[in-house]
């Protein structure tokens, strides 16, 4: 009897176990540039068999269950994108652009430094827990942390759409007027998709950019080309002072030859 009863209770929790995830998170936006307040969002996708409605479901952060109320259509069908978001008009705001749907929910903030936030069914079971960090990227720097090809990065934000790796690098802007190196640095992100695959495996083997190195590469090559114009006056002023020394020394060979001849020479060259 104690043997069928054991034996019941590994076939529930194998059963527990073999149970498919519904939603997962897959992208998280926790610290903007500027204020975070009410700008926050979270990216949820549908990774079911079947069309499910959303509206029933909870974000569970901070030890507490947030509702989630539904912005137009409750269902999200399989293989779609929603996003759960701290204030309506605040990320119509910030995303005039996004055209997919919208759950609105209310919580006191993501820490920036990171924390554990996960989904809840309607029977609140917890789904897709993450333990995100700042050292995955986002933090502050206008990227979102998001989950590409089974890991966490930083990439440029893509609510509502499929998650794609940008690479960022930092790079010193020369001035077209003044031609001298502008205090300010850009961000200049790369147009190209990149493969997430590389960019992953590059990461985990822990290929990184020295951003400093760059900058203060920059800043020396830049250095650099605006010395040339005064390179090229050394040179000028160079060749001059040559040109002058050459004649000098054949005026002083013209009059050493002049007081060598004598007046006999002079009289057989008359």
């Amino acid at each position: 009897m104690i043997k069928i009863k054991y034996l019941i209770i590994v076939i529930m929790l194998f059963s527990a176990v073999c149970v498919s995830a519904d939603f997962e998170i897959t992208e998280i936006m926790y610290d903007l540039e500027g204020t975070d307040t009410n700008r926050e969002w979270i990216e949820v996708k549908n990774i079911g068999e079947q069309t499910i409605d959303f509206s029933k479901w909870f974000l569970f952060t901070d030890n507490t269950k947030h509702t989630l109320v539904p912005q137009g259509e409750t269902n999200i069908i399989k293989g779609e994108y929603a996003v759960v978001v701290q204030n309506v008009l605040q990320f119509k705001k910030d995303w005039p652009n996004y055209q997919g749907l919208i759950f609105d929910s209310s919580w006191t903030g993501l820490k920036n430094s990171g924390e554990v936030i996960s989904l809840k069914d309607p029977d609140l079971n917890i789904e897709s827990p993450i333990n995100f960090s700042s050292n995955q990227g986002g933090a502050g720097d206008g990227y979102s942390i998001q989950k590409i090809n089974g890991n966490w990065v930083g990439s440029k934000p893509t609510p509502g759409k499929e998650n794609v790796f940008t690479k960022k690098i930092i790079a010193p802007i020369i001035t077209s007027t003044t031609g001298k190196l502008a205090e300010e640095q850009t961000k200049i992100e790369d147009k190209n998709e990149v493969d997430s695959a590389d960019i992953i495996e590059k990461v985990d083997k822990q290929e990184v950019i020295n951003l400093n190195d760059i900058k203060d590469s920059g800043i020396k090559n830049n250095k650099l080309i605006s010395f040339y114009p005064y390179i090229g006056l050394i040179v000028v002023i160079g060749i001059g002072i040559t040109i002058f020394l050459i004649f000098i020394k054949r005026e002083k060979e013209e009059q050493g030859i002049e007081k060598k001849l004598t007046a006999k020479d002079i009289k057989i060259i008359e």
